[in-house]
């Protein structure tokens, strides 16, 4: 699977527009500058294992996403609209590849 060279740690917080709720998204905000998502390969999702898995833990969807100008990030939106385990998803920019 195809993993960024470059990671965030911690990851950044951006604020997302979707194409759809549960899909990739459209557009995002990241460090005051709008990203156009011109390609996109996922979900790929990564949780814990079953017996690891504690009450009110969310799940991550990552994204690879290019966006209009070539860069590519890889993204995740932490948790699931409805999912019982908290408020709205949350959406990281976790990496970024070379």
């Amino acid at each position: 699977v195809d993993r960024p060279l470059r990671l965030f740690e911690p990851p950044e917080e951006v604020r997302v527009l979707y194409a759809v709720p549960e899909g990739p998204p459209a557009q995002f905000l990241w460090r005051r500058q709008r990203l156009r998502v011109a390609r996109f390969a996922g979900p790929e999702r990564i949780a814990p294992e079953w017996w690891r898995d504690r009450p009110g833990t969310r799940l991550r969807d990552y994204f690879r996403i290019e966006d209009h100008t070539g860069r590519r990030f890889w993204l995740y939106r932490e948790g699931l609209l409805g999912d019982g385990r908290g408020a709205e998803p949350r959406w990281f920019l976790h990496g970024a590849f070379a």
